[in-house]
């Protein structure tokens, strides 16, 4: 079972930082296969950055990839904003359409996947971070129409109601009528979920062929969070997995899995998760690796604890058969690491139980806690 840590971006673009981590995680090689480099930071890093930084970076990237695997280790890429995750940053107007809500909020950061100046533009980024060469990329789980704050349910731009009066041949002439129509017409509403998916397999698809230009071996990885941010699509985590499958080239397709608990204080919140981790990993595509997301955000130690986040770990490997887990566990700077010793060190003792239950549970079938809950029953 492969263990990555995935790092923000203020580390892999300061030369010394990253050494000093990869020093930190080759004394503490129980707990590291693989690093996952995030293309932006967090907070008040770019949203949208311009092709010329985004070439910067890549050469940044390429670096941070080549003295990983001089540490024996997998090296991943992890593409933080595709669509965007929300209007934060440090970002000016994309020269593309952005999303806009049903209710008429537009995003000011945030694309609309269907404008074709964004995929050109989207298309060069992964492209540029495709010649890295890194052995995973990974598609971060912005590539949802819900939940771009503040719009909560999009795209309802001028060019995504022209698109859909053309792909059903409705005569809709403003967002309003469409609205309303939307909301009693379940035929309508099937096929305004139909396009949705079309619009957003395009977009994968973009992603993973400018990626396999430069790096044909690599494994293509999609995050979905939590499942509930695809519901305005058909089949969304299947056909999403399909979509990476299909794009040629030599390697694996895998997946993300789990979002939030993010406090020992709520354990009942693991439940939930671990609950919604065994319904997604039901719905993928049949040969998709799956991974788990454990994630400490906002990294503090208090929120976390390292037998919290061990206890995790086991709950996740023993409900699902997984390949990996993926921990957030470092800092945004990854600035804390001699405060961070000790509780690795704590951490690391889990490691042989993680192995235990990974052979445990290996060749079964997660099915999911409920009938109800599991396409697998």
């Amino acid at each position: 079972m492969k263990k990555t840590q995935r790092i923000f971006w203020p580390v892999v673009s300061d030369e010394d930082k990253l050494d000093a981590l990869l020093d930190f995680f080759s004394q503490r090689s129980g707990l590291i296969d693989e690093l996952s480099f995030f293309t932006e930071g967090d907070g008040g890093d770019y949203r949208v950055p311009p092709l010329d930084e985004i070439e910067k970076r890549a050469s940044f990237l390429k670096e941070a990839v080549k003295k990983t695997r001089q540490r024996g280790w997998r090296a991943a890429i992890n593409i933080l904003n595709t669509l965007g995750h929300s209007d934060d940053g440090d970002s000016q107007a994309p020269p593309y359409r952005t999303m806009v809500g049903f209710d008429g909020i537009r995003c000011e950061t945030c694309a609309c996947p269907a404008d074709e100046r964004f995929l050109s533009y989207i298309s060069r980024k992964y492209a540029a971070y495709g010649e890295c060469q890194a052995d995973t990329y990974w598609l971060d789980d912005d590539l949802r129409f819900l939940h771009h704050s503040p719009v909560r349910q999009g795209c309802f731009c001028e060019g995504c109601l022209e698109d859909f009066n053309k792909f059903c041949g409705s005569p809709f002439s403003d967002r309003d009528s469409l609205i309303q129509h939307l909301q009693s017409d379940q035929d309508l509403r099937e096929k305004w979920m139909e396009r949705n998916s079309i619009v957003m397999a395009r977009l994968i698809r973009t992603c993973c062929e400018a990626i396999r230009k430069g790096s044909p071996q690599a494994d293509l990885g999609f995050m979905a969070g939590c499942r509930f941010y695809f519901q305005d699509q058909n089949d969304p985590i299947r056909n999403a997995t399909r979509n990476l499958q299909s794009t040629p080239g030599t390697g694996q397709t895998v997946i993300r899995v789990g979002a939030g608990y993010w406090s020992d204080a709520r354990p009942r919140d693991l439940l939930v998760k671990l609950l919604e981790v065994s319904v997604t990993a039901s719905e993928v595509a049949e040969g998709t690796q799956i991974g788990y997301e454990l994630e400490n955000y906002p990294f503090t130690r208090i929120n976390k604890s390292a037998h919290g986040t061990g206890q995790e770990a086991l709950l996740a490997i023993l409900t699902n058969q997984l390949d990996g887990v993926l921990f957030d566990v470092i800092d945004l700077d990854a600035s804390g690491l001699r405060d961070q010793a000790m509780w690795f060190e704590d951490l690391s003792v889990w490691g042989p139980l993680w192995k235990k239950a990974a052979d445990l549970v290996k060749g079964t079938t997660p099915a999911g806690w409920r009938p109800v809950f599991s396409l697998k029953h």
